[in-house]
């Protein structure tokens, strides 16, 4: 049986919380602990494993800006105001720097130890100096 190699999942299982309640939910709990530390002035956001994109969707809509979505899998229930990108692997496309990351919960489902190391180092890649990660499992 073929395995996706960015989330460990067979291809074609669905991985994510397609429900829209819950995912504004974890969206506006995620918003408030960036909050909380300080980062809420962000203008370029990139969400990294980013399953129903309702999360992408929310933040586009708190801030406006650029909202950067990126999946392993189409599993679009929300589709406004982000751009999405399909990426197998734990590399990145991204070489402009982003405010703030959302890896939520993809690092749990990246492969083995050095891919799970390789996946983080994608994310700090990413990011502006000084921006916020938040990495959720």
């Amino acid at each position: 049986m073929a395995c996706n190699e960015f989330c460990g999942a067979v291809v074609g299982q669905v991985h994510s919380i397609l429900d829209p309640l819950s995912r504004e939910r974890k969206a506006r709990n995620i918003a408030t602990l960036v909050e909380l530390k300080g980062a809420s002035d962000f203008r370029r956001v990139l969400d990294v494993g980013t399953g129903s994109k309702y999360i992408a969707a929310y933040f586009f809509r708190l801030k406006g800006g650029e909202t950067h979505a990126i999946g392993d899998t189409d599993e679009r229930q929300a589709t406004d105001g982000f751009q999405f990108q399909l990426v197998q692997g734990t590399s990145l496309p991204s070489d402009e720097p982003f405010e703030l990351g959302i890896s939520n919960p993809a690092i749990e489902h990246v492969g083995n130890a050095k891919d799970k190391a390789h996946h983080l180092k994608e994310l700090f890649r990413c990011l502006e100096p000084g921006g916020t990660l938040y990495c959720g499992a």
